[in-house]
């Protein structure tokens, strides 16, 4: 039992690393003149005088004189809640065996099994935690000038 909960973790681990590089589109969130969030999406092409983002099956366009900053990549918090989610999801697994295993003769498999599925959703955030601060995102300032945009389209959809 505590061999499934040593892969589980590590499976765990592997994915909360992966998603990180595995992202094949630029997310990016954009911000207007008074640094409020107008929008958030995977960047596509364009035109030349806008800012196309995907956002789920909906594309928007935002004009580039709107958008004062651009930033790449994922907030912080989105990386923890993640890596929260993932430990939550082994915890419940872990959960439902030690349920099973409570009915059988090894009891103390049960509770090690229980212990760490309480713990599990607390590495998941600790994990999102390192991912979060680790992650580079930067802010690139446009002030709603497209020649300001341009080379750095031009260079994100380039990766």
């Amino acid at each position: 039992m505590k061999k499934f909960f040593r892969v589980a973790f590590l499976v765990f681990l592997l994915f909360a690393g992966e998603n990180i590089h595995a992202q094949k589109n630029i997310f990016i969130r954009l911000y207007d003149l008074n640094g409020k969030k107008i929008g958030k999406g995977n960047l596509l092409p364009g035109t030349d005088s806008t800012i196309d983002l995907l956002r789920g099956k909906k594309t928007k366009t935002f004009s580039i004189s709107k958008v004062d900053e651009v930033k790449t990549r994922r907030t912080f918090g989105h990386s923890v809640l993640i890596g929260t989610g993932v430990g939550v999801g082994l915890a419940t697994v872990g959960i439902i065996i030690s349920a099973s295993a409570s009915n059988s003769d090894n009891q103390e498999t049960s509770f090690d099994a229980g212990l760490i599925a309480l713990g599990l959703p607390y590495a998941g955030a600790l994990v999102g935690t390192v991912v979060g601060a680790v992650t580079k995102r930067r802010t690139f300032e446009i002030k709603g000038n497209a020649d300001n945009w341009q080379p750095l389209k031009e260079q994100m959809l380039s990766k």
